[in-house]
């Protein structure tokens, strides 16, 4: 039983072997809408994810670490 690949690759290697085997599960998103923000709030929500993914306490600020042989 073989599968054809897609075109255009989208998942990395795990996941796309998940998927030929058919381990994976069906899972539904409950989209509830939240109470209005003002521009401020939204504002400085995203000031917040942008200090969390690139602040000092982040290692996506960090440079790639040499590979050890």
């Amino acid at each position: 039983m073989s599968r054809q690949r897609r075109g255009r690759r989208d998942f990395d290697a795990l996941t796309e072997a998940q998927l030929i085997a058919g381990r994976t599960a069906a899972r539904r998103v409950r989209v509830e809408t939240a109470p209005p923000q003002t521009l401020g709030e939204l504002l400085a929500a995203i000031d917040h994810v942008a200090e969390a993914a690139t602040g000092e306490r982040s290692f996506l600020h960090l440079g790639a670490m040499p590979r050890r042989t």
